[in-house]
């Protein structure tokens, strides 16, 4: 049986407390599907359940970090679902005080009549992830006791960014 011959509201109650995403915190269930934009455990939310699904993901080409937007469109993929994706790369500049990645954004999910109750969430996420990424590294100084003779040390603190590695395309 596969799945684009079940329903997305069967695939979500198989998928709602057994799934390898899911994280219980605090009496909350939260989800780390990479097509989750809110990571809550939700049928609206859920990358796995729906047809259509948006997710905004962060990935590394070597040294850079790029931010990706991911539209599930290939139903004809559902057995394949490393194919079954569409991976536009977002562009993080300015043109005419609009974001290139939020018109992108707004192109894929509104303009196309593609899950358009997205768009929004989709947009809160990339800022969130354009403006981790553009954080600068923290210095802060440790010292020792005064007058022992023990230099102070440089520590620096780098952001913490979950980053998907690309793999090299054959």
């Amino acid at each position: 049986c596969s799945f684009s011959k079940m329903s997305s509201n069967l695939i979500w109650e198989i998928v709602r407390n057994n799934s390898c995403f899911l994280v219980k915190k605090a009496h909350k269930q939260f989800s780390s599907e990479p097509q989750n934009l809110m990571n809550i455990n939700s049928f609206k939310y859920s990358g796995l359940a729906n047809e259509k699904a948006v997710g905004v993901t962060v990935a590394k080409d070597g040294v850079k970090s790029s931010i990706n937007l991911l539209v599930k469109r290939k139903a004809q993929k559902l057995a394949k679902p490393a194919k079954m994706n569409d991976v536009i790369r977002l562009q993080q500049t300015k043109a005419n005080g609009k974001w290139r990645a939020g018109v992108t954004i707004l192109n894929a999910t509104n303009k196309s009549f593609y899950r358009a109750d997205l768009a929004t969430a989709a947009l809160r996420r990339f800022h969130r992830l354009r403006a981790v990424l553009n954080q600068k590294a923290k210095v802060m100084r440790i010292r020792g006791r005064k007058g022992k003779g023990v230099k102070a040390q440089i520590v620096t603190i780098k952001p913490k960014v979950a980053v998907k590695k690309e793999e090299p395309k054959k």
